[in-house]
């Protein structure tokens, strides 16, 4: 389960903060591609993508549960990806409320496959 948005970011971690109806655009540079780690769709607090009424933020306590698997299936692997945000794509956990989108990854260079062969210690870093 993903825990409450902080702004905490390890090296070469980037994170990416899409509100409801735009599009989330991440790309990794050179022949480097995406690897998603965590994915949020919802909203837990008042302070991401506020929108012009406080209606649209009574509900801070709702998560989708299928946008983690959508977003993975979608730019995991993939040099870039662009995802519209809305609860049509990406489940509506919480009708009425405005949401938005957080992913959090990095971007790896793939290693050949006689360098993970090689040695155990490789292999068990990077399979």
């Amino acid at each position: 389960m993903i825990g409450p948005i902080s702004g905490f970011c390890l090296p070469g971690q980037f994170i990416g903060i899409v509100c409801d109806h735009q599009t989330l655009d991440i790309r990794c540079p050179g022949n480097q591609k995406l690897r998603i780690l965590s994915v949020f769709y919802g909203r837990v607090d008042k302070i991401h993508c506020i929108p012009s009424s406080p209606n649209y933020m009574a509900n801070t306590n709702c998560r989708s549960s299928t946008a983690e698997q959508v977003i993975r299936n979608k730019c995991d692997g993939k040099k870039s990806c662009t995802h519209y945000v809305n609860g049509d794509t990406l489940e509506d956990p919480c009708f009425g409320t405005y949401k938005y989108l957080k992913v959090e990854y990095t971007c790896e260079s793939e290693l050949p496959t006689q360098l993970i062969l090689g040695s155990n210690y490789m292999h068990d870093l990077y399979v």
